[in-house]
């Protein structure tokens, strides 16, 4: 196991840069496949490959870069054409809505009389 806070990477960049190098000059519209993401990671490990994807899009956003990779089923990701910002932020705000409906619907459920008051409040 890595001590914390050490680089995988014999280049010390992070791996979210790594995706962010690899994307960062790309046309809208361009497919990189799942297996480029993962070459230039040097990992097979999906989840860890997706973690660094979406490190890459939070950064291109707190950049004001118009360059967010959307999942491409089956074949990896896509730099969002500008027509497609519009709909995937609607189904990000379709998704959160359903989250809190759900956390509500929690919270109306929860067992208030078998807390205490420090567990109530």
């Amino acid at each position: 196991m890595l001590a914390p806070f050490t680089a995988r990477r014999a280049d010390r960049r992070a791996e979210w840069r790594v995706v962010y190098d690899l994307a960062e000059n790309l046309p809208y519209g361009t497919d990189i496949k799942f297996e480029e993401i993962a070459e230039a990671l040097d990992t097979d490990d999906r989840p860890r490959a997706h973690r660094a994807v979406r490190r890459c899009n939070q950064e291109f956003m707190q950049q004001g870069k118009a360059r967010v990779l959307g999942n491409v089923r089956g074949v990896g990701y896509r730099v969002l054409q500008p027509a497609e910002y519009a709909p995937k932020a609607l189904n990000i705000q379709k998704q959160a809505r359903r989250k809190m409906t759900s956390a509500v619907d929690l919270m109306k459920t929860a067992p208030l009389a078998d807390m205490t008051a420090a567990q109530r409040d």
